[in-house]
């Protein structure tokens, strides 16, 4: 980002800065030399430099603000200029912190008529390069990646007369400050649907003051958009709209009714951990609506959801498009996130390999009396009353994912789980 702001002044003459020629001619006009801006610990060449009576003004313009002011880390252009009527120019400008440590970094945009030079304790300096009837030169200032409070830049320059000595030139210096900018202040836009899960809203956030902000709201199946809300005033009847962002924190409420044309029906989830034990309080989103944990009926309209279970130590169930075109109930086992899938090994119930691809091998101390395997759906994908103590299956034809093996036996029921796919 480049940002500009102008400042024009007029400074303090009389003081000499850098020499456009040696006294026996024109040693820096090719460079301007280091050290010579007047910043602190600084020195000038007025003892080599005076007599000039040009009159004018120097320029100095930061990006486009109209405050000078710096973002950390961001980029600036700045254009140095000096209007004397003289017939060669020279300049020389560091920037230094409140410490007078270097800050920020220079770069060149025109190597043909600036130069770049690192001075004492690392301070940079830019200034002109070939002297002559030049008077204006454009470079960029990196801003500190931190804010190291005000940052001052000193600068100086030759209004010189040409005649390859050091007299009847005119020296000017300055200096400019600059200011970290302050962190906008921003509110908070939070949206929500009457009634809960009615539709899919977008447009909340954080937003500075008079920011215009475009809020949408989509109607899920089965119900349909009637307007906007702040409170009691209605601000829209359109489900897209510009809201205006205030100097405050606002919830915005898009307001729906149950489309009278449409069929609902009733979903009831149950959730079982591996044990075959109820669990009675998870966390279960489906489509845009979140119920409270333990709360697992829903009244949904025919369409394709995605829907999830969550319940702190487990692994999170997912499933996508899911159909709802009747009442029906959804199975739902979840697996403890504290054994892992690389490999189990619980109650005498060994699986290999794990992750399995091709074959799945399942092996007991104990005889077997049945088996079942169900995916995380509760849909049982395998289930024999054979007795075994070693089998082998082949899943390569198996959805990948995760799976739960229930085996039965003379000792109790032996349980672990066993990811399907490479």
């Amino acid at each position: 980002m480049k940002n500009r702001f102008t400042i024009f002044m007029v400074l303090f003459s009389g003081i000499l800065f850098l020499s456009l020629r040696s006294h026996n001619g024109h040693k820096n006009s090719g460079q301007a030399p280091i050290g010579r801006t007047g910043a602190p610990s600084e020195s000038t060449c007025a003892a080599c430099h005076s007599g000039g009576s040009y009159s004018g003004e120097m320029s100095f313009s930061l990006g486009e603000k109209i405050q000078p002011e710096y973002e950390p880390g961001q980029t600036y252009t700045i254009t140095f200029i000096g209007e004397y009527d003289a017939p060669r120019y020279g300049f020389s400008m560091t920037v230094l912190d409140e410490s007078d440590l270097p800050a920020g970094a220079f770069t060149l945009l025109n190597s043909d008529n600036t130069s770049l030079q690192t001075g004492g304790s690392a301070r940079q300096y830019v200034g002109h390069k070939n002297a002559n009837t030049n008077n204006s030169w454009t470079f960029q200032w990196t801003a500190p990646e931190q804010a190291v409070g005000n940052i001052t830049f000193y600068y100086v320059i030759n209004a010189a007369d040409g005649n390859n000595g050091t007299s009847g030139d005119y020296i000017e210096t300055g200096s400019t400050v600059v200011f970290p900018a302050e962190e906008p202040v921003k509110y908070v836009l939070s949206l929500s649907s009457n009634p809960a899960g009615a539709g899919s809203l977008s447009g909340a956030g954080e937003y500075e003051e008079s920011a215009t902000v475009n809020v949408s709201a989509v109607a899920n199946p089965g119900y349909l958009f009637v307007n906007w809300t702040d409170e009691d005033t209605i601000l829209s009847e359109d489900p897209v709209f510009d809201y205006v962002m205030p100097a405050s924190d606002k919830n915005l409420v898009a307001n729906f009714i149950i489309d009278d044309t449409v069929d609902f029906f009733t979903l009831t989830f149950e959730v079982m951990d591996e044990e075959n034990e109820p669990v009675l309080d998870a966390v279960i989103t489906f489509g845009t609506i979140v119920n409270e944990p333990g709360d697992y009926v829903f009244e949904l309209a025919a369409g394709f959801y995605d829907y999830k279970v969550e319940k702190e130590g487990f692994v999170t169930f997912t499933f996508q498009d899911y159909e709802v075109t009747q009442d029906e109930t959804i199975n739902v086992v979840l697996a403890s996130d504290e054994t892992g899938i690389d490999y189990f090994s619980a109650q005498h119930l060994r699986i290999f390999p794990n992750p399995a691809s091709e074959v799945l091998k399942i092996e007991l101390d104990d005889m077997a009396t049945g088996i079942k395997i169900l995916d995380m759906s509760g849909r049982i994908v395998f289930e024999s009353q054979k007795d075994f103590k070693v089998l082998s299956l082949n899943v390569s034809s198996w959805q990948k994912g995760i799976y739960l093996i229930i085996a039965q036996t003379p000792n109790g029921q032996k349980t672990s789980k066993v990811l399907i796919g490479n």
